[in-house]
């Protein structure tokens, strides 16, 4: 054999060697680096600011006639950065992210640039593995040892959790809700975030939510999709908690599980901890199913005694209105649960009606009789009530556009994606003397917040009209080339597509 062929094939097999290589570190997450808290960089805000601040709420006051003005503060009670899964997939650069925001980054924020005087970070609870919990506890306290004198300090800093809990069906789903502590010690915080038991938590430990080997598609950015993998890696590495045994028992290495609010409540409670327990999101659609009520949340052995704030508005609308139309009509008759699709009113069309509608267009465009396309609009509006949140799917082909302001409240202020009615709050205050106690009007006492939500470790941010894509939650793919990588479309055809919940 000839050198310049030798030399060619030992070339080629270490080429061949190096790209197995790199495809199974990324893979495996070998090659990403696990998110620290980050440094934080401020110090103590001078006291003649605050001092301005206060003169200014007091001179306010005053010329509305208070003789005798209350201090005023303002805060967030609902923060995350790229601790929590959702922030980070946000920050990756195909959906035009600027890579990690760690929880210093939301200490700065808040002192500096939205000048608020409280705030809590809330990661989601599903990827806290116990470093990053010991590294949360740490970053809070470190915010909190710069904010000057102790007793007068000039930000607050709360370290909480948010259970993220989703159910396929009404009757599994309890929703969002944050878990916020007042002190900073070992022993006034939860041993561990815990976790929701739902879908989002069991995608979250058996998917790889992003293909790994994207990284290859966007290699100038590859440091970011490494370190997403190495994220996904470690929480899917960290063992579940043994069932059965108390909260306050169990070791800190493991990942701890609440399958209802009653269960959080009794976890939470175990170790003896004084908390708040924050609902949130009540009414979003993106996530609840259709039908889903208040009604078994606040039945006594759910402890809806413990939740006394609700968070009824934040950057991803309102949660507060009630209306009677509903997303789909769901009754029992015997044994069975039947689901039917409502006809539209006025102020509401059901989007799987609109999904009757597109597919009925579509077959009389293709030449069929108008018998024919009804008969497939009806089988439509069937398949999209069956798959609830997830109607879209038996739509084929059908882009965002094409679903018009189907399932929106088009009569509430600023509502949420496909509101949810009777998980509002107002629902919830119509129902509230449901189960024991139905004789005092006042079982529950309820505060009301709004919070920003916000995934950019942006604590305190509500305003769009500067940096909108960075400072809210404004994101997508960056091209239509990562669009189609990301949401590959399908042909539009004249016929919907039957699915099942399990199949999504």
């Amino acid at each position: 054999m000839k050198w310049p062929i030798r030399i060619g094939i030992v070339v080629s097999v270490l080429a061949l060697g190096a790209s197995a290589y790199t495809f199974l570190g990324v893979r495996s997450g070998g090659f990403g680096n696990l998110e620290a808290p980050g440094d934080i960089l401020g110090a103590e805000i001078p006291k003649a600011v605050i001092s301005e601040r206060v003169d200014a709420q007091r001179t306010a006051a005053e010329t509305f006639g208070m003789s005798r003005p209350k201090q005023i503060v303002f805060g967030d009670l609902h923060v995350h950065t790229t601790y929590s899964t959702d922030a980070f997939i946000a920050a990756l650069p195909m959906l035009g992210g600027a890579g990690a925001h760690p929880i210093a980054d939301a200490c700065d924020y808040a002192r500096y640039c939205s000048a608020i005087d409280f705030w809590s970070i809330t990661d989601h609870a599903e990827a806290a593995t116990p470093r990053k919990w010991q590294a949360t506890k740490e970053a809070i306290r470190q915010c909190n040892a710069v904010a000057g004198d102790q007793s007068n300090p000039d930000l607050v800093s709360y370290i909480g959790f948010e259970w993220t809990q989703v159910g396929r069906i009404p009757e599994q789903h309890y929703g969002h809700k944050n878990v916020i502590f007042e002190g900073l010690g070992d022993d006034e915080v939860s041993r561990r975030a815990i976790a929701a038991q739902g879908a989002a938590f069991t995608g979250l430990r058996e998917s790889n939510i992003i293909p790994p080997g994207i990284a290859f598609a966007d290699w100038s950015n590859r440091q970011t999709y490494f370190d997403f993998t190495a994220f996904i890696k470690e929480v899917q590495e960290t063992p579940l908690c043994e069932p059965g045994i108390a909260s306050k028992d169990l070791p800190v290495d493991c990942v701890e599980v609440a399958t209802t609010p009653a269960n959080l409540v009794e976890k939470l409670e175990s170790q003896g901890l004084d908390y708040l327990l924050i609902p949130h999101g009540t009414s979003w659609g993106y996530y609840t199913p259709p039908g889903t009520s208040l009604d078994k949340q606040l039945l006594e052995e759910m402890r809806p005694d413990t939740q006394e704030l609700m968070e009824i508005y934040s950057g991803h609308g309102n949660s507060e209105e009630y209306r009677d139309w509903r997303a789909l009509n769901i009754r029992q008759v015997g044994d069975e649960i039947i689901v039917e699709c409502p006809q539209p009113t006025e102020d509401y069309t059901p989007a799987c009606w609109l999904a009757g509608e597109i597919i009925e267009s579509r077959c009389l465009s293709d030449g069929e009789s108008a018998k024919t396309c009804s008969e497939r609009a009806v089988q439509t509006r069937a398949d999209a009530a069956s798959m609830g949140v997830a109607y879209h799917l038996t739509v084929p082909g059908a882009a965002s556009e094409d679903w018009l302001d189907s399932g929106q409240c088009m009569d509430c202020f600023l509502p949420p994606l496909n509101h949810r009615p009777m998980t509002s709050v107002q629902y919830g205050l119509a129902i509230s003397k449901l189960g024991k106690g139905e004789g005092d009007p006042n079982r529950f006492h309820w505060g009301f917040i709004g919070s920003s939500d916000n995934h950019r470790a942006r604590a305190g941010t509500g305003y769009k009209e500067l940096d909108r894509f960075r400072t809210t939650e404004m994101s997508g793919p960056v091209s239509e080339q990562w669009r189609d990588r990301i949401l590959p479309q399908s042909e539009p055809i004249s016929m919907s597509t039957p699915m099942t919940q399990a199949e999504v």
